[in-house]
């Protein structure tokens, strides 16, 4: 099989992704070739992609398509947004009020996505000053995607509160338990989120919090036992961390 582009050739692996239920890797990606394997090892499934030499075509050089992995249905990470973009393009012009918590449930519904949200903030230095504030969101994938945004004149508490307010009813939160939401350590929105969302998960951005590591705890060997801490899976793995580091620190 030839394609026009490795864009055109990913786009069919998505739809056969998603029409099967298969979780599909990329091992190599790049303008030149492209190297496809299921995510579960033991699955024979193979597709290896280059250009043609004699001619400009993206060309299917070996293709396995044999699997005998489990389906999953919370797909994989070959689902990008652009991919649900392009395949809610008509019904977005048709239905032209169609809300993103309809459409958000709506791709839930078909593709068993689930999300987090993330909230966070820029200075805005143009003609229009301000601050922009936007939520985002993190489905099983681990893509990012927009939530919302709002357009403040300073980001306070009551600002906040307004803000999260409207992101509570539009994802119909409620006051239910099992939502996570992650932000950096602005005082403000951390006392926002306690009287709009307090039964969420509130943590902070690890990137936020090694940047201020680092005004105490200088060195390249603190960030790497911070990081290690950071993706410890166990409580005693987390330990013996944190002891290193309080050792060196000493």
């Amino acid at each position: 099989m030839k394609f026009e582009s490795p864009k055109q050739l990913k786009n069919m692996l998505c739809n056969y992704a998603v029409e099967n239920r298969y979780q599909l890797c990329f091992k190599k990606n790049d303008s030149k070739m492209l190297l496809v394997v299921c995510c579960k090892g033991a699955c024979p499934f193979r597709l290896w992609d280059t250009w043609m030499s004699q001619e400009v075509s993206f060309q299917i050089k070996t293709l396995k398509i044999e699997q005998n992995c489990a389906r999953n249905y919370k797909l994989g990470s070959i689902v990008t947004y652009s991919w649900i973009g392009e395949h809610y393009t008509k019904e977005i012009l048709h239905r032209q009020k169609l809300t993103i918590r309809q459409l958000r449930l709506e791709v839930i519904r078909k593709l068993g996505i689930q999300k987090g949200v993330g909230i966070d903030g820029c200075f805005l230095k143009a003609v229009c000053t301000g601050e922009l504030l936007c939520a985002v969101g993190i489905d099983a994938n681990n893509y990012i995607f927009p939530a919302a945004w709002a357009i403040l004149c300073v980001e306070n508490k009551e600002n906040l509160i307004w803000f999260l307010e409207l992101l509570k009813d539009d994802l119909e939160l409620g006051m239910r338990n099992g939502f996570t939401l992650m932000s950096d350590q602005h005082k403000g929105l951390m006392e926002a989120v306690k009287v709009v969302l307090p039964c969420a998960e509130h943590r902070q951005c690890a990137r936020y919090i090694v940047a201020n590591f680092k005004k105490r705890f200088a060195g390249a060997i603190f960030e790497n036992l911070f990081w290690k801490a950071c993706n410890a899976t166990t409580p005693q793995s987390f330990n013996v961390f944190m002891k290193e580091m309080e050792k060196l620190s000493l």
